[in-house]
């Protein structure tokens, strides 16, 4: 359906799955032309960021409806104002709440495929609905993914700023044990910026 975005998701995993098993077989002949691999490969960078960011702009607007983000504003809503659009219609997704477990699928799935982010908003979009979500490790893992960017890309002071708060903030609102994750990783990734303070340009 137009507009879509869990069946565009659903697509985009299918699609992932393809270029990862044809990467793997090895299909497709030498001289006749493009694989399937690498056409589905294309196809699937194309749509990725733009499918990210759409997911993530649904579930985000699920999250702040229900009250569920952990503390709004600050370098969150900093990035937010400074992130362009998605290109994606408004979604006519049946359960929004479902929109971040969609745009980690489709993540995951073109990463196995060797297919990233090319851009540093998409990457930016899905650590964020990961903090809404209340999902400290999938922050975490999009964050890794934005540090071994293949294209280069690295996370900046906002990102930082958002990732070590946002924990922070979930860390709280768990109140959680002293050493526990997320606070744990919060304190971990403050201390490394210091240590390095060319970390965040």
């Amino acid at each position: 359906a137009r507009g879509d975005l869990g069946a565009a998701a659903h697509h985009a995993v299918a699609l992932a799955g393809e270029v990862a098993w044809s990467g793997r077989s090895g299909s497709g002949s030498a001289g006749a032309g493009p694989s399937t691999s690498s056409t589905d490969a294309a196809a699937l960078a194309a749509a990725l960021d733009p499918l990210i960011r759409g997911l993530c702009e649904v579930a985000g607007r699920a999250a702040a409806a229900n009250g569920s983000v952990p503390g709004g504003g600050g370098a969150t809503a900093a990035w937010r104002r400074r992130s362009p659009p998605s290109t994606l219609p408004r979604s006519t997704h049946p359960a929004p709440g479902r929109a971040f477990d969609d745009a980690w699928r489709a993540y995951r799935a073109a990463a196995a495929a060797r297919v990233h982010p090319a851009s540093y908003a998409t990457y930016q979009a899905l650590i964020t609905a990961s903090l809404e979500a209340g999902d400290a490790a999938a922050a975490l893992a999009a964050f890794d993914g934005l540090r071994a960017s293949p294209g280069g890309l690295r996370p900046n002071t906002v990102t930082w700023t958002a990732l070590i708060s946002g924990l922070a903030r979930l860390a709280r609102r768990r109140r959680e044990q002293a050493g526990a994750a997320p606070g744990k990783a919060a304190y971990a990734l403050w201390l490394e910026l210091e240590a390095d303070p060319h970390a965040a340009p």
